[in-house]
């Protein structure tokens, strides 16, 4: 699942998220979440969830929106896979000091 954002005619941003497989082929991803959460929760809710894999707007389109539709983007290109419903979340890893990044992530919820 992908969507790309433009202000214009540029490209602005993009967003991209697969359906994360079995534990065992994420092993990496769920070793890196472990540290966060217990590892009960990330091997029951990781594996066929929905990763968001990158989302990036640039510097001169944020403020206006363009995250939090190309994150909706994503969600909804997942909910047509899975019959018409969205998922009730969605996983995702990033950086701690990544201010715009969070916001909007704690916006969505």
């Amino acid at each position: 699942m992908a969507t790309l954002g433009f202000r214009g005619t540029e490209l602005a941003g993009f967003a991209y998220g697969m359906t994360a497989p079995g534990a065992d082929a994420y092993a990496p991803t769920s070793e890196a979440v472990v540290p966060f959460l217990d590892r009960p929760l990330v091997e029951r809710h990781l594996p066929g969830a929905l990763a968001i894999v990158e989302l990036a707007v640039s510097p001169a389109a944020r403020g206006l929106g363009l995250g939090g539709r190309l994150l909706a983007s994503v969600l909804d290109q997942a909910a047509g896979r899975a019959g018409g419903r969205r998922r009730p979340g969605a996983w995702l890893l990033t950086h701690p000091n990544a201010g715009d990044a969070l916001a909007l992530y704690r916006r969505t919820g």
